[in-house]
C-alpha cells in the first residue's frame, strides 16, 4: 500500500510540473504612429492608450516594442510565437523574457503601464498613477514581464517624449494561461 501511494505521489508530481500553458494574443501586433511633442500642439497624436484585458487564469504576461524613425517602416515582433515556444518547453517568466528576441529600436518611447481610471489623466497630459517598475521610460526596444498584475484590465500608455520627431512603435501584448 505505501508502495501504492509512493507511486501515485510520483505521477501527480509530473502531472503537476508537465501542466501546459496556453499563449493567448491579447493584443495583435499594431504599429502606432506618435507625432513629436511640437506637432502635436498643432493638432497631431503623441500619445496613445492601449487597453489591456487578461484572460481568466493568467499565470503571466508580456509585452513588447520597438521603434522606428518617421512615418514608414515596422519591424516583427512574432512575441506570441516566442513566448508559445518556451511555455511549450517548460520555461515560464525571467527565462522567457531575457530569452526573447526584439528587433532593434531607433527612436525612445515611453510604455506606461497604468490601470484603468487613469487613462483620461494620460490623455489631457495630467498626472497618472503608473506601474513604474512595468513601464518603460525613453526606450527603444524592450520586453516586459508582468507576473504581479494577473487579472483585470489595464492600459498601456504609448508616449513620444520627443519635442521633435515622430516615430513608428510596433506593440504586442501576450498572456500565458493555465
Amino acid at each position: 500500500m505505501k508502495k501504492f501511494v509512493f507511486i501515485l505521489l510520483v505521477v501527480m508530481s509530473f502531472s503537476l510540473c508537465a501542466q501546459k500553458y496556453k499563449t493567448v494574443t491579447i493584443v495583435n501586433q499594431t504599429t502606432k504612429y506618435l507625432n513629436s511633442g511640437g506637432r502635436a500642439i498643432l493638432g497631431g497624436v503623441s500619445r496613445i492608450p492601449i487597453r489591456v484585458d487578461l484572460p481568466q487564469n493568467t499565470v503571466a504576461w508580456y509585452y513588447s516594442f520597438t521603434t522606428s524613425a518617421g512615418v514608414s517602416g515596422t519591424s516583427m515582433l512574432n512575441l506570441a510565437i516566442q513566448v508559445a515556444a518556451f511555455a511549450e518547453a517548460g520555461s515560464l517568466g525571467g527565462i522567457v523574457a531575457e530569452n526573447i528576441k526584439v528587433p532593434n529600436g531607433s527612436n525612445s518611447v515611453d510604455v506606461w503601464l497604468m490601470p484603468l481610471d487613469q487613462k483620461d489623466n494620460f490623455m489631457k497630459e495630467k498626472s497618472v498613477e503608473r506601474y513604474d517598475d512595468l513601464s518603460d521610460f525613453n526606450t527603444k526596444q524592450d520586453v516586459k514581464l508582468i507576473n504581479n498584475l494577473l487579472t483585470g484590465s489595464y492600459y498601456l500608455g504609448l508616449r513620444n517624449p520627443s519635442a521633435l520627431e515622430g516615430i513608428n512603435i510596433t506593440i504586442e501584448v501576450v498572456a500565458l494561461v493555465k
